[in-house]
């Protein structure tokens, strides 16, 4: 199999200043490459975990994660094996052909002391594209994000290099809804996409100059330039293998390459490992308001309250006026303080006393377990009228 790092050392040194051979050591043999043929070691996921999906412990299932085309190409040529999961992907890598890499790169770590960086931006530049599609279009209910948000357009940015590193071998990627592509909107007008009249500002004299020309770049710059400009996808994720800092970081950075390995006692150091990211999504939170009506007869609307299993105050306020229902029945309502994240499963245990129906005179557990607020029952909240929006509101109707 023919991959990119084959002939790349040749091509590394030719580019690079000359500098003091340092004593050679004794090399280290590799493995024949049919001793390794037909394994692979598991090098990079991806998991898409949301809150709100807390009966199975956060797995997402609503988003599919996509490599491009020449993303794939790309793949094939560094020996990589792509899996695709209903939570996201795996890159699997070739034993040979890390062998081989790492063997390229011990070989220049030994003449210049470390891998130089404009040989990490030279194999690893441009990123790895990935396209986040949304595959449930209930998503944006029950998820954490602006009001205003038009999913897909355009597309929010994801960097593998914005990542939050958590024991060896994890990192979180951070979800900024406010970094977006900056394009035009692409609007759909009688059956025909166009692209909108919200153009980007020209730029000012401060800002900084507008990226190289794709169409110099490369096959998959240009293929960057089209997704760009055309993507109504949730995400695309830049999946970087480095830092755009060529310092050395002290510890886990985050990142799938080691710039600076320690050198075993026998063998040749691994500048690569396995790393796991996670794009996890926050559940939204809602204002709750439970509706309480009898299913006959008349409650005493004055004692009703919602309690916590303890038996304590829940933050509920009962409001001074019954609500009408559809049906033409007076419902109670309380309205909770604090807003609380819509859960498929609520993990807040909340019940309704009052006094019971047939005339009893001391309150009592109405309803053991109130149930949660629904994806199909959130009001919008009403327009901001200084700083942020209001939550949203979650009505639940609870018949005794």
């Amino acid at each position: 199999m023919t991959t990119i790092f084959d002939s790349f050392l040749d091509q590394a040194l030719r580019s690079l200043p000359l500098t003091a051979l340092q004593p050679p050591t004794a090399p280290t043999p590799l493995p024949p490459r049919a001793a390794l043929a037909g394994r692979y070691d598991r090098c990079i996921s991806i998991h898409i975990r949301h809150q709100f999906y807390n009966r199975s412990g956060g797995v997402c299932t609503d988003i599919a994660v996509e490599p491009t085309r020449r993303t794939l190409e790309r793949l094939a040529l560094y020996g990589y094996v792509v899996r695709r999961r209903a939570d996201g992907i795996d890159l699997f890598w070739d034993t040979a052909v890390k062998a081989q890499a790492n063997d390229i790169f011990a070989k220049l770590q030994r003449r210049f002391g470390q891998v130089p960086q404009d040989v990490w931006a030279r194999l690893y530049e441009p990123p790895l594209l990935f396209a986040l599609h949304l595959t449930n279009p209930r998503f944006a209910v029950f998820t954490d994000m602006p009001t205003d948000h038009r999913i897909g357009d355009p597309p929010l940015r994801l960097s593998s290099r914005s990542n939050v590193p958590g024991a060896v071998g994890t990192a979180a990627l951070t979800i900024d809804w406010r970094a977006r592509l900056d394009r035009s909107s692409i609007v759909d007008t009688r059956g025909m996409e166009g692209v909108g009249t919200s153009v980007p500002p020209p730029l000012g004299k401060d800002e900084k100059e507008p990226p190289p020309d794709p169409a110099k770049q490369g096959p998959a710059a240009q293929e960057r330039m089209q997704v760009e400009q055309r993507s109504q996808a949730l995400a695309l994720l830049d999946l970087h293998f480095t830092r755009a800092d060529p310092a050395l970081f002290e510890g886990w950075d985050g990142m799938p390459i080691d710039r600076a390995p320690k050198t075993p006692r026998s063998g040749k150091p691994d500048f690569f490992r396995p790393v796991t990211y996670t794009i996890a999504f926050a559940a939204r939170a809602t204002r709750w308001r439970y509706f309480v009506a009898a299913r006959s007869g008349t409650l005493d609307n004055a004692s009703l309250s919602i309690v916590a299993p303890d038996g304590s105050d829940a933050g509920f306020r009962l409001d001074d006026a019954p609500h009408l229902l559809p049906d033409g029945r007076r419902a109670a309502c309380l309205t909770g303080d604090a807003p609380r994240a819509i859960l498929a499963s609520p993990e807040a245990q909340l019940a309704l006393a009052g006094k019971p129906l047939g005339g009893r005179s001391y309150p009592r557990i109405l309803v053991d377990r109130l149930p949660g607020p629904a994806t199909d029952s959130v009001v919008p909240a009403a327009p901001p009228r200084s700083g942020q929006p209001p939550p949203a509101w979650s009505d639940i109707y609870v018949f005794v």
